[in-house]
């Protein structure tokens, strides 16, 4: 059996789930961006469930727009881990993926309405270093309030520090 490239394998596994997970894109994203680290794990499994073995091949597609499409994917999908993902690639910028702060607004926003306390501590530092948005410090201190009480640790600290 010739060795397919991951972006062939992974159609199969779409062929095998119709209704399209938010999980299963978000796992091809995550594998096309951290590259080797997850690919052997997701084939694997896929493998074992579909046909008692697995026989993992690394040729894995070399791009951030790639994956940037399939984190979008399972975010529309509403899964939150997605759009949280969608957000810092846009946030930081990746590979051939430019910075897009309004994009990372929009997807740290998504995966907010959800109640991440991820996705509001980041927008809470968007707002305080004033990333695409007009600087507040107010708008800022009420997206960190809201990540504490979301369960974001890292957000009280900021909270702390910004009433300096």
């Amino acid at each position: 059996m010739e060795c397919q490239p991951v972006s062939e394998r992974l159609k199969k596994l779409d062929d095998l789930s119709p209704q399209g997970l938010p999980s299963n894109a978000c796992r091809r994203a995550t594998m096309l961006s951290l590259k080797e680290r997850m690919i052997l794990s997701v084939i694997s499994d896929w493998g074992r469930r579909r046909h008692g073995t697995a026989r993992p091949c690394l040729r894995v597609p070399k791009s951030g727009p790639e994956a940037l499409n399939w984190y979008m994917k399972a975010g529309k999908k509403g899964n939150v881990a997605a759009e949280l993902k969608a957000g810092y690639i846009f946030r930081e910028g990746l590979e051939d993926v430019p910075q897009d702060y309004e994009q990372a607004l929009k997807w740290f926003r998504k995966a907010a309405q959800q109640g991440s306390g991820e996705a509001e501590y980041n927008l809470g530092r968007m707002y305080q270093d004033g990333l695409g948005v007009v600087q507040s410090v107010d708008q800022a201190a009420d997206w960190y309030t809201k990540a504490v009480h979301d369960g974001f640790p890292s957000a009280g600290v900021a909270l702390r520090n910004l009433q300096r």
